[in-house]
């Protein structure tokens, strides 16, 4: 808040003083305006008249409410009239020299022009007086209304600084943001070009409405969803249109993950300044309370604060924990083993943690529809027996637990018994048994109050866990920058949702008008568009371009929060990393200690020496050794060996995936089969199987001679029982059992997706499956923390929503919503993929919208967690790994130059005796020569190289028409897609579009040449070669080279289609990259980040394959027609499974084992998506830093003056 706006007290205490004693009352209304109870009030009517007004829009609410309604608008509009009246009159007594300008009739209408919020007061009222103007119900009045919304932005900048914040963000990281716009708009366009290409002809792609044309401009919208990660028309796209989307979901990764982290760094910074500030108030407070204390008087001790900072850091630690105030313990048995402070106590804890489980396991089974019903089977019996056996336990534990507790507290010493009730765990063990107690009283196990309370007994485990505690002192922490974001949030909410009920309330489409019946309404659709989901995509036009516009908002509204709560959540799990390590490190050199003490007192004083039993040398001469040294890729034959095993892998994968198309390798034959009855792909796989079975057996030859089995008993034994050579024994197991035993070979279709496993060797190659697990065992305490919450929230709206969809008969695809979350189980998998934050499934009940609102909101927080744990600890291995591989490499090169310094020096200097002086006159003639042959082709070629740089008047405007051209090139192209347009019979606009296009390419192809001309004298490149590689020589000969072929194909008479040609100009776009530089600066982020990309690439594409396998074989048998269609083969399989792993759940209705699979594939999801978004960001973020630093240099360097 500035200091013309801050409060003031009304009244001054007595003995105080002010610096102005204006009593007049202009300068008293002026307070009253700006005091904290006036701003209470506003805030208050503010967010009753904007309810108000989305209410208006609802005609069920309006028939029955609208003289309530309507008052409601007058008094309101009655308070802000004054109220401007009033700052109007008032103005001039604001603080500073602004009051001074506001003086007099000018200065006031000079506020009320120049003042932001002024206008925004004013527009908060003119839609009332221009209604009662114009009563009539005008388009241009329904408009103005909308205005009514600005008096939310009251709020901002008086009260809160949301939009200002975002301002500033967007000031300081605007190099960043450019150039990563350019990246995401360039990208943007050609997908959408390339998606015009493949689906022109689709009659099943819905692009725009009353109208089945396509064109660039209606394919660029899809194509922004699919960047967002949405793809409502999943199963519409043709087999092109497939595999761009699965090209479009990889990328959008590095799109949206560049922005996402602006803002969360940005936010980031302003919450360390944020708490510095705090930090700093607090010594000065602390600075201040030591002045007045008196150390020396005792009687003074403790009003003022600790005069001893050990002991009041020794107190605050043991009753403030985790930022919680901590009970304390009675010195009883009992107590001690409440309180876990005895191993008898821990044993308690992890007992009562697995009845807890058990009783939410036999909670959620109870809600099965066999045990509810009647007439159920025996099994069904014995089942409920079981449910029931498990919940009188758990009950008996709880209300044990309960009472156990009670009296701890009330032993001397201990809490007491009414302040135990009042805490948190003593209200939920509380919680935990009134259960039980309401059965006793009749009500049933199965109801909605007893199973919601049931639910708290899962909050007993945090007593153990503290896990909700940490994400509590977070939100505490981050409130007030939470409170920023959360009204930005609200207020594009409230903005979007009317906006997009103007826009779409007359939609002819019925399905999509539904959703838009009302302000109100359109806040649940809204909702997601605002979380990145696009449910829907039929909009119309102005509908299409308010859902674009709220989802790039939605990058930067919700990467602010799932900054926080990541960046909160590691600096906790570093903390509690570093007390584990200082914790293992005093037990170390205590055990260290006694070891000594004990051979000093058995061995009179002296030990053997660390490290005295060395291992025998190895023998480098033997066979074995040598073939060990061959399969693990340690010498260069070795290495070429692991590539092309690597090459085989990729290859047989690729060949088991395409068996399972029907059109090519048919289930009941072989495929491609010749005259002998065998196929290529038979011959293929008896060749691989052949090499893998070689591999084996050298790898169990060698195995004795492996570090983990060398000196060991049964090495081979060991290693055949090892991990990796099960993998390598069941990657050729099924084509030795086929042949040996041709009765399986009816199985053969499934035993060859065993090959899928050849996938795992490639980790030994390229760690990523092994780096994954290093990842969770290195934050293994943050990850059970997070499940646990994540669990928690899972187990509690998966029951929240069976309580309020079991009897939803709304029917969506093949199934109702009552069948879908029909139990609690049933629940489970559903719920997990809205609460990862996509919703293939909208249309739910008033309850279940309300439950999904806090779903949204919670599941910001728990992927924000794991997905900032993942992506750390994946960094953090890799960069470890790297630094020992550079510490190994700088270890072996010093030893090497000791070695041989003596010699190079010697011959170095030899060299430069004997040499130096031929050498210098060869070189002299040379360049005479080249001179004298070349010396006026040289300065043409620098003459001409500094004019298409730019480094000269003229050669400035030819890069602004090359940077003209490509835009009007950019235009044509996608006006030419037009059919009204590109297909019109006028004679003027296809020969205008010809010779734009024939000017360019002549402007392009001089510049192509001058360039590959100037290479040479080009320090970048050197060579005409090296341009012609390069990417800017690639995409100067990828701008022209399409209009040549046209060109040769039209007058060779060839019929085709010059659509892709026409289309291929869009790659024009790239040559603005010579003025952004902002895919230089990627490939420099992929070059920085190319050790983490690669394994986690690895790491996607075996989980990839592996979960599209699992579909293909869980599915085939799904009574949902359009699921077993969607996974009728592996190819198919891997397009939804692609689309799945990025957040798109565009099916959901899988059979029992395909919920496990979508289940493991939405949390593979999360892990894989963190990894590349925050090392892009990270990677991103130090290129651009020292680019930035270069260029300050270079500029000092050109601002200091030269020396003489």
């Amino acid at each position: 808040m500035s200091a013309a706006t801050e409060s003031q007290p009304l009244l001054l205490k007595k003995g105080q003083s002010s610096d102005d004693e204006n009593t007049s009352l202009r300068h008293r209304t002026y307070q009253v305006l700006e005091s904290t109870p006036w701003e209470a009030f506003t805030i208050t009517l503010i967010f009753i008249n904007v309810a108000a007004f989305l209410c208006s829009t609802d005609d069920g609410i309006t028939r029955d409410w609208q003289f309530l309604l309507d008052w409601v608008e007058i008094l309101t509009v009655a308070v802000f009239s004054v109220e401007y009246v009033l700052r109007f009159w008032s103005v001039p007594e604001t603080p500073g020299p602004a009051g001074k300008e506001y003086q007099g009739l000018c200065g006031r209408v000079r506020w009320a022009v120049t003042d932001v919020y002024s206008w925004i007061d004013l527009l908060s009222i003119l839609p009332f007086y221009v209604d009662l103007m114009l009563p009539q119900d005008l388009p241009a009045t329904q408009f103005i209304r909308l205005c009514r919304l600005f008096r939310m932005m009251r709020v901002e900048g008086r009260y809160l600084d949301a939009f200002t914040t975002f301002d500033d963000i967007f000031a300081e990281n605007t190099q960043l943001i450019v150039a990563s716009s350019f990246v995401g708009s360039t990208v943007w366009i050609i997908l959408a070009s390339l998606f015009y290409l493949t689906e022109r002809d689709n009659s099943d792609m819905i692009w725009v409405m009353l109208s089945d044309a396509v064109c660039i401009i209606r394919a660029s919208y899809y194509t922004l969803l699919n960047l967002f990660g949405e793809f409502p028309l999943i199963d519409a796209l043709s087999t092109g249109g497939r595999v761009l989307g699965v090209i479009t979901s990889v990328v959008a990764v590095a799109v949206v993950a560049i922005p996402t982290g602006i803002f969360g760094n940005g936010f980031g910074e302003k919450i360390a300044a944020r708490k510095e500030q705090k930090l700093e108030a607090e010594r000065a407070k602390a600075a201040e309370r030591a002045i007045y204390s008196d150390n020396n008087d005792p009687a003074t001790d403790g009003v003022y604060g600790y005069h001893d900072d050990a002991a009041a850091g020794a107190i605050d630690e043991d009753f403030t924990k985790f930022g919680h105030h901590q009970a304390p313990v009675a010195d009883t048995p009992l107590a001690r083993f409440m309180a876990n402070k005895t191993p008898a106590g821990n044993a308690y804890a992890t007992v009562l943690m697995c009845i807890m489980a058990a009783d939410v396991m036999a909670n959620a089974v109870a809600t099965l529809p066999p045990l509810l019903s009647d007439e159920s089977s025996r099994v069904a019996q014995i089942s409920s027996a079981i449910v029931a056996t498990v919940q009188l336990l758990a009950s008996a534990v709880f209300l044990g637990d309960l009472i156990a507790r009670s009296v701890a507290a009330s032993q001397p010493g201990g809490e007491g018994v009414y302040s135990y009730l009042t805490t948190f765990y003593g209200i939920v063990d509380v919680l935990s048994v009134v259960p039980a107690l309401l059965v006793l009283f009749g009500f049933s196990g199965t109801s909605g109050i007893v199973m919601t309370l049931k639910l708290t007994r899962m909050l007993k485990g945090e007593r153990y866990v503290r896990a909700f505690t940490v994400f509590d002192d977070i939100f505490r922490d981050n409130l007030d920058v939470l409170a920023v974001t959360g009204f930005a949030a609200v207020v594009l909410w409230v903005f979007a949702s009317t906006l997009m009920y103007y826009a779409e309330r007359d939609n002819p489409d019925e399905d999509m008008r539904k959703y838009y019946t009302s302000a109100l309404n359109a806040m649940w659709m809204t909702l997601l568009n605002l979380t990145g989901e696009a449910p829907l995509a039929d909009y119309t036009i102005a509908g299409k371009l308010i859902t674009a516009v709220i989802g790039c908002l939605a990058v930067g509204v919700f990467a602010v929060p799932t900054g926080l709560v990541a960046a909160g959540f590691s600096d906790w799990v570093e903390d509690q990393q570093e007390k584990i390590e200082e914790e293992a490190k005093e037990a170390a050199e205590g055990e260290a200690q006694l070891q000594v003490g004990q051979l000093q007192v058995e061995g009179g004083g002296s030990s053997a020496p660390l490290g005295a039993a060395l291992d025998p040398e190895i023998d480098h001469t033997t066979p074995r050794h040598r073939v060990y040294v061959f399969v693990e890729g340690l010498s260069p034959l070795g290495r070429k060996f692991n590539i092309a095993i690597i090459a085989l892998i990729l290859i047989t994968i690729f060949q088991t995936i395409f068996m399972t198309v029907d059109s090519i390798c048919p289930s009941d034959q072989h495929c491609m089969g010749d005259s002998m009855g065998l196929g290529i792909f038979d011959l293929m796989e008896m060749f691989a199987v052949a090499v893998f079975t070689i591999e084996y057996i050298l790898r169990l030859y060698s195995a004795p001679e492996l570090p983990q089995y060398r000196g060991r008993s049964w090495p081979r034994l060991q290693y055949v029982a090892s991990f990796w050579a099960t993998i390598d024994a069941l990657a050729i197991l099924p084509f030795y059992l086929i042949y040996f035993f041709p009765v399986l070979d009816e199985y053969d279709n499934y035993l060859r997706l065993l090959r899928i496993l050849r996938l795992l060797k490639m980790d030994k190659y390229v760690p990523s499956v092994s780096l994954i697990d290093d990842a969770l065992r290195l934050k293994r305490e943050g990850l059970l923390v997070s499940a646990y919450v994540s669990t928690v929230c899972w187990v509690s709206f998966s029951t929240l929503m069976y309580f309020a969809e079991r009897k939803d008969e709304t029917m969506v695809d093949c199934y109702a919503e009552a069948e879908r979350f029909s139990s609690v189980p049933s629940a489970l998998q559903p719920d997990l993929v809205l609460l990862t934050g996509d919703y293939p499934l909208v249309d739910f009940t008033t309850w279940g919208r309300l439950i999904n609102v806090a779903q949204i909101f919670v599941g910001v927080g728990l992927i924000a967690v794991p997905s900032g744990l993942i992506a750390g600890g994946f960094t953090q291995l890799l960069q470890e790994r790297r630094q020992a591989k550079l510490q190994r490499r700088k270890n072996a090169a010093t030893l090497l130059q000791s070695r041989i310094r003596g010699h190079l020096a010697r011959m170095r200097f030899r060299a430069a005796v004997e040499g130096a002086a031929k050498l210098q006159q060869e070189r002299q003639a040379m360049l005479t020569a080249r001179k004298q042959r070349l010396s006026g082709w040289v300065r043409f070629q620098k003459a001409l190289l500094r004019f298409v740089q730019g480094n000269t008047h003229w050669g400035e405007w030819y890069l602004r028409l090359i940077a003209l051209l490509i835009a009007v090139n950019c235009i044509a192209v996608v006006l030419e897609s037009e059919p009204s347009i590109g297909e019109s019979d006028n004679p003027i606009v296809q020969p205008l579009f010809d010779a734009v296009e024939a000017f360019s390419v002549a402007i392009f192809t001089f510049d192509f040449v001058a360039r590959l001309c100037t290479a040479p004298v080009n320090a970048s490149y050197g060579t005409p070669l090296n341009y012609l590689t390069s990417f800017f020589g690639i995409v100067d000969m990828a701008s022209i080279l399409p209009w040549y072929i046209q060109e040769i194909l039209v007058s060779a008479g060839v019929v085709f289609d010059a659509g892709p040609f026409r289309i291929l100009r869009l790659f024009r776009l790239l040559q603005l990259e010579r003025h952004v530089n902002a895919f230089t600066l990627l490939d420099d982020v992929w070059r920085g980040a190319k050790g983490v990309l690669k394994a986690a690439g690895l790491l996607a594409f075996i989980v990839w394959v592996g979960s599209a396998t699992l579909f293909f074989l869980t599915e085939q048998r799904n009574e949902c027609e359009g699921v077993r269609e969607a996974f009728v083969d592996i190819p198919s399989s891997m397009y939804y499974t692609g689309i799945f792993l990025g957040g798109e759940w565009g099916l959901i209705d899988f059979t029992g084992l395909g919920r496990i699979v979508c289940c493991f594939t939405c949390i593979m999801g999360i892990a894989l998506f963190a990894i590349p978004v925050g090392t892009v960001f990270e990677s991103f973020s130090g290129v651009l830093e020292e680019a930035n630093s270069g260029d300050k240099k270079e500029a000092e360097a050109l601002g200091s003056p030269e020396p003489f």
